[in-house]
């Protein structure tokens, strides 16, 4: 007699890998063109990610560029950090929430770029795509108009751009 699918399917598990391991798998996934689910440890991204957030990671489409959120091997320790700047064959990287820049890396350290990041039912696009539908898009917008507008408009566009992240949630 046939088991129940409930029965047969595995159960779901979660695996805390080693610093290189996890290096070793994402690296593993994205360069077979697959994307991977990563969960969030520590507040060096705050407020973009928190802790327990899940992110989204896929390959290197295209190079890395100033703003751009990359999974990076920081020899042998896995960092999940913003482009600051990139000097010839180097990219300097920080957390949102740090004050200082990170070493300068190889290019070829950054393993992965973070696409989107999923904070319990939300999930928000960090590049501009609709893989995740118009909601998910329209958070980036809303987010993007959050980070980048100058301080002559800040007191204009703030709110709109907060009262549009409110609706959202």
């Amino acid at each position: 007699m046939p088991r129940p699918f409930a029965e047969s399917a595995p159960a779901a598990s979660v695996r805390i890998l080693s610093s290189q391991g996890l290096i070793d798998l994402v690296r593993g996934v994205v360069t077979e063109g697959g994307s991977v689910w990563i969960q969030v440890t520590g507040i060096s991204m705050s407020p973009l990610f928190r802790e327990g957030d899940s992110v989204l990671l896929t390959g290197l489409s295209r190079a890395p560029r100033r703003g751009d959120v990359l999974f990076v091997d920081m020899g042998g320790r896995p960092l999940l950090h913003r482009v600051r700047r990139i000097a010839s064959d180097r990219i300097v990287t920080r957390g949102d929430a740090s004050l200082t820049d990170d070493a300068p890396v190889p290019l070829t350290a950054a393993v992965a770029h973070a696409l989107a990041v999923r904070r319990g039912p939300a999930t928000v696009a960090l590049m501009p795509t609709l893989r995740f539908g118009a909601k998910a898009l329209l958070w980036f917008a809303a987010w993007r108009v959050r980070v980048r507008i100058p301080s002559s408009v800040d007191r204009r566009v703030k709110p709109l751009s907060r009262a549009i992240i409110r609706a959202l949630s």
